[in-house]
């Protein structure tokens, strides 16, 4: 009964979405301004119907229904209500559906939202494209992977999974589910996804804007203005998305790192990266005909770059820890792919011409100068990545076999532009006042070379990557309590310019930690028997007794103990441990770390032969300001959310006059 409910709610959705695109259609055709009513009622019934679907899989997965395929596949007895939810967008079929009525749920808001002044005049247009696209993802989830379909038994015996009970066929009803995968069972992916999902699917508004802003030649901020909260909104959730993954990664895959440029990571990281450069595009594309063209560029890229990230995790194109199994979604996903690269694409080069800047180029230290050089440098990054990410696919279509690119090919192309970007944003807030450049320039160098000291090691990427980090930071907190100091005038633009200056001293603080554990870490992979020690850096480290301990959702079938002891400093005990899960019957290793200012301390068990005081190889690490990193990305979120709410800023980069002058 569930399942018909669920099939019937689904194909309501595809019809009301259907429906609502053809009104808006021929609304369109007639250029009249009807069907606004019908238009929204039809947006409000395709959401509310994919969400009475959801809703129904979330009872069939809490309630363990084992005769469904999406519960027998990833819950079991064992899990508790938190992780059998978490199961919803733990596979293919259950995310799509929570992806469709993440993006029927915006549509709807959009429709209903306030359409007003020039805003008014893109209703229909922008609708029709919004509700094509959830047309398309609700079709898909509808027939082809539909997450309602039962088990069943065929005459011979064989299990398999339909929706409808094949001929001869009777209801299988397994007595439990083989168990969602154990590096799924933690608190970031139940917050991971959803964010991720919601970060992707808020770019569609203003993707649907700029194209419509294009078939109209309408060049004004009309398009950019009304989707500002979108735009902002969308990358603060991608944010906090990707941030959550890499806090997933460093605390329960236990290999000692939080980013491993994997495709799907890859995939995730550049709508990023364009959604930042497009950002930047939200105050100077008025005042600047050069970014206009930037400003369309980045928001088309990043559109096609999230359906794009969805076809490389969705259909099993790559090999990845964070990628679904291969699927027969692939060619819908890759026509869809294609029509929005020729819609996107071909209404862009129609209009390149009329988007010539007119006006002559200002210079180098300008909001439309640093803004510009900010496009390039961001758009190098992407376009390192997506060379990246596509030479295993190239590659196997070229010679057969996948060429997979290393980490150092990604850290070695991206540090230089990087550089290249903290430096010129360190610029843009700086007086224009050769003296204080170079005052900054050596207290960048000083704190580097104490750095090196302190830690005892500094090496060429260090040298390079912590000078400019320091450089940046010393700028941007110069340029703040600057800002402070006028802080009785401006108003909201004072606290939008306050809000900008937070989020680049969080970038700041984030590359802080990133420069820090990657190129500053001690690390060992070692063997150890009881009361043995090694050396880890400045550390002593030494092998103490296994303890074991219960938990609620989990056996822990070994732990051991490393005290990890600095010459002056007191004892830090951690202790790692290897965890057992009846349901999918695997193990899993679970790292130790203590955090702090300084630096974690990190042991993980990366090997374990099974026996009660047996042999374990263990990794033993300390990474240098690695709570930065947590600290940097909340720091960014936190600002562009205050750039969200204060009034329209001027973020004019400071002049040697604006600041106070000598008596």
């Amino acid at each position: 009964m569930i399942a018909n409910i669920g099939y019937i709610l689904l194909v309501l959705g595809v019809v009301c979405s259907a429906l609502a695109a053809l009104l808006c259609l021929l609304a369109v055709l007639k250029k009249e301004r009807s069907f606004v009513l019908e238009t929204r009622i039809l947006s409000g019934i395709t959401a509310l119907a994919l969400g009475a679907a959801f809703i129904l899989i979330l009872v069939l997965l809490v309630g363990g229904h084992f005769d469904y395929e999406i519960v027998y596949d990833h819950t079991s007895l064992q899990m508790n209500t938190l992780q059998k939810i978490t199961a919803a967008w733990g596979n293919k079929n259950g995310s799509l559906l929570f992806w469709s009525l993440l993006l029927a749920l915006t549509v709807a808001i959009s429709a209903w939202g306030k359409w007003r002044g020039s805003k008014q005049a893109y209703f229909h247009e922008v609708m029709l494209l919004l509700n094509l696209f959830t047309l398309f993802f609700v079709a898909l989830v509808t027939f082809q992977t539909n997450p309602f379909a039962r088990l069943w038994q065929l005459a011979n015996g064989d299990i398999v999974a339909s929706l409808f009970a094949p001929a001869g066929a009777l209801p299988f009803s397994p007595p439990d589910g083989q168990g969602l995968n154990p590096l799924l069972k933690h608190v970031g992916m139940v917050i991971h996804p959803p964010l991720l999902y919601l970060g992707f699917i808020m770019f569609f508004v203003p993707f649907a804007f700029a194209i419509v802003s294009l078939w109209r030649r309408d060049y004004s901020s009309t398009w950019l203005s009304s989707t500002r909260t979108w735009i902002i909104l969308a990358w603060v959730f991608l944010t906090a998305g990707i941030l959550l993954g890499c806090w997933w990664a460093y605390e329960i895959l236990g290999w000692g790192g939080y980013w491993s440029w994997d495709p799907v990571e890859i995939a995730g990281l550049m709508p990023w990266l364009s959604g930042l450069a497009l950002l930047h595009c939200l105050e100077v594309y008025t005042a600047s005909e050069r970014v206009r063209r930037w400003a369309y560029v980045q928001v088309i890229g990043t559109m096609l770059l999230i359906i794009f990230g969805i076809y490389l995790s969705r259909t099993g194109a790559v090999s990845s820890v964070h990628a679904y199994s291969q699927s027969n979604i692939g060619p819908p996903f890759m026509g869809f792919f294609i029509f929005l690269l020729l819609l996107s694409i071909g209404s862009l080069c129609a209009r390149w011409r009329e988007l010539k800047p007119q006006a002559p180029r200002q210079p180098f230290l300008t909001r439309e100068g640093l803004t510009l050089t900010l496009q390039a440098g961001l758009t190098l990054l992407v376009l390192i990545c997506l060379a990246g990410v596509t030479l295993p696919l190239t590659s196997r279509a070229v010679s057969g076999q996948a060429t997979e690119p290393s980490q150092i090919f990604y850290e070695w192309n991206f540090a230089p532009v990087l550089i290249v970007i903290f430096v010129i944003t360190a610029l843009g807030f700086l007086p224009n006042k050769k003296n204080l450049r170079t005052l900054l320039v050596l207290i960048g160098f000083v704190l580097t070379v104490l750095v090196g000291i302190l830690y005892g090691k500094l090496n060429v990427p260090a040298l390079f990557g912590l000078w400019t980090v320091f450089f940046t930071l010393t700028a941007l907190l110069l340029a703040a309590g600057y800002r402070l100091r006028r802080s009785t005038s401006g108003g909201g633009s004072w606290l939008a310019r306050l809000a900008s200056l937070l989020l680049h001293i969080g970038f700041a603080l984030l590359a802080l930690g990133v420069v820090g554990s990657r190129t500053l870490p001690d690390s060992s992979v070692v063997s150890l028997d009881v009361g043995q020690s090694t050396t880890v850096g400045k550390w002593q480290v030494s092998k103490g007794v296994s303890e074991v301990e219960a938990a609620a959702d989990a056996q822990v079938l070994y732990a051991e103990q490393y005290t990890f002891q600095r010459a002056g400093g007191s004892a830090l005990a951690l202790h790692p441990q290897v965890l057992w899960y009846a349901d999918t019957r695997s193990s899993v290793s679970s790292p130790a770390i203590h955090s702090d200012v300084a630096g974690d301390t990190y042991a993980a068990i990366l090997e374990w032969d099974g026996n009660a005081a047996g042999e374990t190889i263990v990794l033993l690490s300390y990474f240098p300001f690695m709570m930065w990193l947590w600290i940097g990305g909340i720091l960014v979120m936190v600002g562009a959310l205050g750039y969200l709410f204060a009034a329209s800023p001027a973020l004019k980069p400071l002049r040697a006059d604006d600041l106070p002058q000598k008596s």
